[in-house]
């Protein structure tokens, strides 16, 4: 399934059920989210740099998601606007399909902040996050592109955690380990109590995903957003 379709299929979920992306009850025939852009997918054509659109609008989505959580209704929208009005600017730098995705999610995003539907909100803006990591996997990036990956996978199972997407939540659990190799010697060259740090989280998060321990899955996905961003400060 290409990114636009998989999309699409996400915002026919969240509209017909109310807002509620549910991945639990994905066909089987589907990639999970996260593994269908693997973290070397892009190293053999990644001969250009990003260009800095791709960071501002990746960070403009973390930012939405920031800005839900905390009830911030009228900001969400605006930087949902100013990142919707980015399409054009990606568009220039990237003519694939990732942008008829980034257009539909864009959409879903602004239906979900209008109706003040806090976790369609939340799912929408991390899947645009998604998919702009996606877009920005086929470029050089300073930081890894496995980091990008993870940042995504951490919110995706504190989410799913909140809302009890138990199947949402052991993908992620893997899929943290699966990213995090691809980065692990780095880190513990530059800073070994971080590697550590972030090898236990990733661990525990496995072992309360799998005890269907919600506060602590979400409790521990937020250490791991944080031990994420001492990551890509060491590059």
């Amino acid at each position: 399934m290409n990114i636009v379709a998989r999309r699409v299929a996400i915002a026919l979920v969240i509209v017909a059920v109310g807002c509620k992306i549910d991945r639990d009850k994905t066909s089987a025939a589907v990639d999970n989210p996260r593994s269908a852009t693997p973290v070397t997918r892009a190293a053999p054509a990644a001969t250009r740099h990003l260009p800095p659109v791709f960071e501002k609008a990746e960070g403009l989505a973390e930012d939405i998601q920031d800005d839900v959580a905390g009830g911030k209704w009228i900001d969400a929208a605006a930087r949902s606007d100013s990142l919707a009005n980015m399409r054009g600017a990606l568009e220039r730098n990237f003519a694939r399909d990732g942008i008829g995705a980034f257009a539909t999610m864009s959409n879903t995003l602004k239906i979900a902040i209008a109706q003040r539907n806090h976790f369609a909100a939340l799912h929408a803006a991390n899947e645009l996050s998604h998919t702009i990591t996606d877009m920005m996997s086929v470029f050089r990036t300073r930081v890894p592109i496995a980091v990008a990956y993870m940042d995504v996978i951490a919110r995706d199972a504190e989410y799913g955690a909140q809302q009890s997407h138990w199947g949402t939540v052991d993908a992620a659990a893997s899929e943290l380990l699966r990213n995090y190799a691809a980065v692990q010697v780095h880190v513990k060259q530059k800073n070994a109590a971080l590697d550590a740090s972030i090898t236990r989280e990733i661990v525990e998060i496995a072992s309360a995903a799998h005890a269907r321990q919600q506060a602590e899955v979400v409790s521990i996905a937020k250490r791991i957003l944080e031990d994420v961003d001492r990551i890509e400060a060491t590059y």
